[in-house]
């Protein structure tokens, strides 16, 4: 602002739906990978702590329609706006997978937030925008899992 400088500052939720090679880097991802190679899923706390998760294509998607609108100068909530559950989360991989995960309870850390809760009434003005289902979403990143380890 100082300089005069055009921005668009991305404030991203949970992204999910990407094979990343960093390890232990996304719940969801790092579960799947955990139930396919017959591991436990180590969740700190209950497992009811709430998170906000978006798919990479609404990443996409979103940064495409701010670029093509040449919108400038905002700051702008990426997310679902839905919360779930890590233990939903763990119910809807058992679903899809067909299998029930072994977990492991850890005590839950002093810096971990309980529920997180995005505000994506800002990006709703500005684009046209639905999220990608959760379930659907899971579904397409277990699809792609699958394909990449058999391959």
């Amino acid at each position: 602002r100082c300089n005069g400088l055009s921005y668009v500052i991305f404030r991203p939720s949970n992204v999910y739906g990407k094979i990343s090679r960093i390890k232990d880097q996304g719940f969801i991802e790092v579960a799947v990978e955990k139930i396919m190679n017959g591991e436990s899923i180590e969740i700190w706390g209950s497992g009811e702590q709430k998170r906000d998760y978006l798919h990479v294509s609404d990443v996409c998607y979103i940064t495409s329609e701010i670029i093509s609108r040449d919108i400038k100068n905002e700051i702008i909530n990426l997310a679902s706006g839905q919360s779930f559950t890590l233990m939903g989360i763990i119910k809807m991989l058992e679903n899809i997978i067909d299998v029930k995960p072994s977990l492991i309870f850890r005590e839950q850390r002093k810096s971990d937030v309980l529920d997180v809760h995005i505000d994506i009434t800002h990006l709703l003005s500005i684009i046209d925008f639905q999220p990608m289902e959760l379930k659907k979403g899971i579904k397409e990143f277990y699809s792609s899992y699958k394909k990449l380890m058999n391959d």
